[in-house]
């Protein structure tokens, strides 16, 4: 784990047992080296999301944490103001604080206005956990899961998203631009 520029701790102890503690953040190769290892059928990680950037999610275990997923932007569009979350993890990692961590970078720091998820129609658990999330389910995608199995597309707008609040992210920005001048 040697190389993450930042951690970002979620819970000084986790709600449950098995939550992600502790995002790992700043250094993409690493998350995406670990994910090649973890996603089988993906030859190439780096060609296949392309552009991106990764959160480690990490449960506490040793000094350093444990993997235990990640989540990968990609397909960033400025102009739509729209970006793709890839979430790798089993789904009882998924939890407040990461939830929170993830939309403030989508809707925060990239200032999109939509984010969407594409998962395969037969990952149920995947499929509740980002409805409990909050995402909508938008559509089918037929066989746009690796060009073998329909996928579920799904999204979330920032108006809907409970996990950001905007005006709070306005007040510590220009709490941070006023500190720094």
């Amino acid at each position: 784990m040697i190389g993450y520029t930042k951690w970002v701790t979620l819970f000084s102890e986790p709600p449950e047992p098995g939550f992600a503690t502790k995002l790992a953040v700043g250094h993409d190769e690493a998350m995406l080296a670990h994910l090649q290892l973890a996603v089988p059928g993906i030859k190439d990680i780096k060609l296949y999301f392309g552009p991106c950037v990764t959160f480690g999610l990490m449960k506490e275990s040793g000094p350093m944490g444990s993997f235990c997923g990640a989540a990968v932007f990609n397909n960033y569009c400025p102009w739509n103001k729209d970006v793709e979350l890839n979430i790798f993890s089993i789904p009882h990692i998924l939890n407040k604080g990461i939830c929170i961590a993830l939309s403030r970078y989508a809707f925060g720091i990239l200032a999109c206005e939509r984010l969407s998820i594409t998962l395969p129609r037969s990952a149920k658990p995947l499929r509740r956990m980002a409805e409990k999330a909050g995402f909508k389910r938008e559509g089918t995608l037929r066989l746009g899961w690796r060009g073998t199995e329909n996928a579920q597309l799904y999204g979330m707008l920032k108006s809907e998203c409970r996990w950001f609040d905007q005006e709070n992210w306005d007040k510590e920005q220009a709490d941070a631009i006023e500190q720094a001048a």
